[in-house]
């Protein structure tokens, strides 16, 4: 709970201009749109656009290329079936990147595989959503619209836990992490590893006679 990893974890990814990008009340989420389907992707832009701003990937390197060079990015929308990285390659790496920031990001994926298998390949991925071919317009928007929310509000939060930093959740001794900024953070965490399916440990060291240090 008091690792040095652990700050420099929640710390690292935060940057100014992400930041800068949810001061603005007034923009729209964004949104990218991964399909190698011109008809597709057109498809649901005409259900998104008037709630989010959209940007769109013709196949999964693109995509990929999209998400790591723009951090504002709130909600990924992805193909199954693409040339190249499918959109399973496409989760994988995201769910496996360094920055915690596009770990974070919320990930729907569209196919037209109607089967339990695809599903579930799909959320062991990493996937936080799943909608089959033809998608109901409806659903679609609930769904972006909640992700988006969602992850606005744990960026919110990550924007807290650096306040927190910068008003003593860091011992200035160890500039290690306090248990206050762990009883914050951990909820966190929990909630993360729950809504992707991961297992969460805790590591908890005990220095005997530390005031001698």
């Amino acid at each position: 709970s008091n690792s040095a990893a652990a700050y420099r974890y929640i710390h690292k990814p935060i940057t100014r201009r992400r930041v800068s990008a949810m001061s603005e009340p007034t923009e729209k989420p964004r949104v990218i749109i991964i399909d190698d389907s011109k008809l597709m992707r057109v498809s649901i832009k005409n259900v998104l656009k008037d709630e989010f701003h959209l940007v769109e990937a013709v196949d999964g390197e693109q995509g990929w290329t999209m998400l790591c060079g723009d951090p504002a990015l709130q909600v990924v929308i992805t193909d199954a079936q693409m040339p190249g990285i499918d959109g399973y390659e496409l989760i994988a790496r995201i769910s496996a990147s360094e920055n915690a920031t596009i770990r974070a990001v919320p990930i729907i994926m569209i196919t037209g595989a109607d089967d339990q298998s695809a599903r579930e390949r799909a959320l062991q991925t990493g996937a936080t959503d799943f909608i089959t071919k033809p998608f109901d317009k409806t659903q679609l928007l609930a769904r972006t619209r909640a992700l988006a929310k969602s992850d606005q509000t744990t960026r919110k939060l990550a924007q807290t836990s650096e306040a927190l930093a910068e008003q003593g959740a860091v011992d200035p001794l160890t500039g290690i992490s306090r248990r206050r900024f762990f009883v914050e953070r951990a909820p966190q965490e929990q909630a993360f590893c729950t809504r992707r399916n991961q297992d969460l440990s805790v590591l908890a060291l005990h220095v005997d006679r530390f005031e001698d240090f």
